[in-house]
């Protein structure tokens, strides 16, 4: 089996033991390691967006304070945090909707070649005998 014969889902173990496409282990274990830092780096940079609850947003209410020279009422921030939160939190659940719906599909189509050896008779690929030794008598 070729490397691009099968379409598989494979996990962070599978690239850091380096089974998912037959390469090294220490080509695996870098390969990881820079996914790792590339992921760390998106969130990092995620955090920063000025969205309430996140870092950021606490950083856009600290300069708001230093440019209106007021604090921002307790009430006002609570509410503004909490409707993010709820956002995001919807976001993350609608994406990961989705994402189980593709991998339940992917799963089905990469499946679909097994259900339908397990149905046929040994030897045939419909189910129907080989020869007459082998029909079933009327």
């Amino acid at each position: 089996m070729g490397i691009l014969d099968k379409f598989r889902l494979d996990g962070k173990l599978a690239v850091v033991t380096g089974s998912s496409q037959g390469m090294g282990l220490e080509m695996a274990r870098a390969l990881a390691e820079a996914g790792c830092d590339i992921i760390n780096f998106s969130l990092a940079l995620l955090n920063l967006l000025p969205i309430p609850v996140l870092d950021g947003g606490h950083v856009l209410f600290a300069l708001i304070e230093f440019v209106t020279r007021r604090r921002i009422p307790v009430r006002v921030a609570q509410v503004v945090q909490t409707a993010c939160a709820v956002l995001i939190v919807s976001f993350m659940l609608y994406i990961t909707f989705f994402d189980v719906k593709r991998v339940a599909r992917v799963w089905r189509l990469f499946h679909a070649d097994d259900t339908e050896q397990t149905d046929a008779a040994p030897g045939t690929a419909d189910g129907a005998p080989t020869s007459g030794a082998d029909a079933a008598p009327p």
